[in-house]
């Protein structure tokens, strides 16, 4: 690439180079400029690709907002550009539903079933974690115990 971003250079790039050009673009976008640049890449031809790089920009730019008086409008903003996909305004509710049960910021913690929020103090919140319920063990004889 020659430093330029026309339609030709961005057409050869690979997906992981567009990703890394996606997370650069999103870092120093202005906020009047944001919701323009989030519309223009998830119309990415790979889908995902694009949906990640838009879920990092979400969770960065919730957590510095949370404590902003400017959180509701980003959210809704941000809402309404992604209404389209499923988990990106389901993201959003969580990070909305967050500010509204303790007014307070929160980061985020991992899980393999799925993104929890958990207080900024590190201690788990009931309220703010999602947890899968555990599976029931069915026993085929009833008679037998397992």
């Amino acid at each position: 690439m020659n430093g330029t971003n026309s339609a030709n250079d961005r057409s050869t790039e690979d997906e992981h180079q567009r990703f890394a050009r996606y997370l650069d673009e999103l870092a120093v976008v202005r906020d009047e400029d944001e919701a323009e640049l989030v519309t223009r890449i998830l119309r990415d031809p790979d889908t995902t690709m694009a949906q990640s790089a838009i879920v990092r920009h979400l969770d960065r730019r919730a957590a510095q907002l949370l404590t902003d008086d400017g959180f509701t409008s980003w959210a809704h903003a941000m809402a309404e550009v992604s209404a389209e996909r499923v988990f990106l305004p389901h993201r959003l509710h969580e990070w909305r539903a967050a500010v509204n049960h303790h007014g307070r910021a929160v980061e985020l913690g991992g899980s393999h079933h799925g993104i929890r929020l958990v207080p900024a103090q590190g201690r788990r919140d009931p309220a703010l974690t999602r947890r899968p319920h555990p599976a029931r063990r069915v026993r085929k004889n009833p008679a037998r115990p397992c």
